[in-house]
């Protein structure tokens, strides 16, 4: 049988609603942008309008299924202005422009390989059709790090033996080390999926991304603000910046906002059970439950939600929304559910191709396994606003220079999200997060979700008056 949550607030018809390619999930309790269907109600893919322009009344639509991708979109706008209307490959014969990835790419716990892959991905897609940085083509070093300081540590060493640059980020558990290094050296680390204080507070760091405690401010002011919620339950993993996030940016923002009680509890960071602590929550009858679960426990804690048949609004991050931990589940079985995003779902108020041209490019470039509404969007994502930096600076740009663009950017334009602003005050003690808004989306159907928030959720207006 499946659940059947009641979700205060919810009124569906008035949401606008796209398929699960409009809902991009990423790891450890991090949101992560959309990627989403083109064109608004009724609107057929593959249409053309009678001008042959690339816009439609819902978005942005490819005039053609073949040949280069930028080519697919005449007319079309970009994060980084006007797409160019005809491709261009980079110089094979001109100095390459170093730069570093570093990220957990293999191994049986946290691991994503997609985040490599899309990085991958972007490269040849910037090499192929948009001529490199003036003209010299992008190289990749990368490094897969494990759960050990020590292995984060030999990557810094690695990329910077091959003097990058700057290093793109991926998921690193245990960065400290690794960031360190490129500290001392000036490198920037560019994006990724920020989960630890090391990769949020170094000065070197510029995050495209709330981490976690983008996610938990926006869970908390919504069951605040929109479900008028005066206890609310948070179940998290017990784990640094994790459970910091939690009672920092979630709990304490709640009680501001006038939620009279929050109850919380935790669990092993590993933990594939979830009954038990989500049973000691519900004990306390909360208006509304936050779960802090990701990776191996996204499954856990659905099927703990749904067995234990809770009958209030739940919030559970991004990374659970992933389509393979809902087929595990059911998706009846996680309907109601409620999830966190970095991107807007209603491509209607979005006056840009990126998501479009991010599908298409992960459907030309990247690997046939590659899931483009995945976490790749947020290596990607990356990729592309360093791309954007490395335009601007030259490619014979230093280190040091390409710290200082970021750190002067003020709204700039983000691939495929919220305007970013790398001045180090955009979130009270995570200066490294320069687009911490959050859009919050509920699974309402199969592969269906609906935004529930109006619009972004401005968690660093929130959290500046802590």
């Amino acid at each position: 049988m499946g659940l059947h949550r009641r979700v205060i607030g919810r009124v569906a018809a008035l949401r606008p609603v796209l398929a699960v390619a409009g809902l991009t999930a990423v790891v450890l309790l991090v949101g992560c942008s959309e990627t989403g269907t083109v064109g608004g109600p009724g609107q057929q893919a593959g249409s053309a309008t009678s001008t042959q322009s690339a816009m439609t009344a819902g978005g942005y639509e490819p005039m053609s299924d073949d040949g280069p991708v930028i080519e697919r979109f005449p007319d079309a706008t970009w994060f980084d202005g006007d797409l160019p209307a005809t491709a261009e490959r980079a110089d094979p014969d001109a100095a390459p422009v170093k730069v570093g990835f570093i990220g957990i790419s293999d191994g049986p716990i946290a691991a994503l390989p997609e985040l490599l892959e899309a990085t991958e991905t972007a490269v040849e897609f910037i090499n192929t059709e948009l001529g490199g940085v003036d003209g010299h083509p992008i190289e990749l070093f990368a490094c897969s790090v494990s759960l050990s300081p020590e292995s984060s540590q030999r990557c810094a060493r690695q990329v910077l033996n091959d003097e990058v640059v700057a290093v793109l980020g991926g998921i690193n558990v245990m960065s400290g080390p690794g960031i360190a290094l490129l500290e001392e050296a000036g490198v920037p680390y560019v994006g990724g999926i920020p989960v630890s204080y090391d990769e949020m507070r170094s000065p070197m760091s510029f995050q495209f991304s709330g981490g976690t405690a983008g996610a938990f401010a926006a869970f908390g002011a919504d069951a605040a603000q929109r479900v008028k919620a005066k206890k609310v339950a948070m179940v998290y993993a017990d784990y640094g910046a994790i459970a910091d996030g939690a009672h920092t940016y979630g709990a304490e923002l709640m009680q501001r906002l006038g939620v009279e009680q929050v109850v919380e509890v935790t669990f092993p960071l590993t933990s594939t059970d979830l009954v038990a602590p989500i049973q000691k929550a519900l004990d306390a009858e909360p208006d509304a439950l936050i779960l802090g679960a990701a990776d191996t426990s996204c499954a856990p804690a659905l099927d703990a939600v749904a067995d234990l048949e809770v009958d209030v609004p739940v919030y559970l991050v991004g990374a659970c929304a992933d389509q393979k931990w809902l087929d595990q589940v059911g998706v009846d079985r996680a309907l109601g559910t409620i999830f966190n995003i970095e991107g807007r779902l209603n491509q209607r108020v979005v006056d840009s191709a990126d998501t479009e041209i991010y599908h298409a490019v992960v459907e030309e470039y990247g690997p046939d396994d590659l899931n483009s509404a995945g976490a790749a969007t947020v290596s990607f994502r990356s990729a592309m606003n360093l791309w954007a930096a490395l335009e601007q600076v030259g490619a014979d740009a230093t280190p040091d220079v390409v710290v200082e663009w970021f750190r002067a950017t003020d709204g700039q334009e983000n691939f495929d999200g919220h305007p970013y602003t790398c001045d180090g005050e955009q979130m009270p003690g995570l200066p490294a997060l320069c687009s911490p808004q959050q859009v919050l989306v509920e699974l309402i159907g199969p592969k269906e979700f609906a935004e529930v928030s109006d619009g972004w959720i401005d968690v660093a207006e929130l959290l500046s008056e802590r």
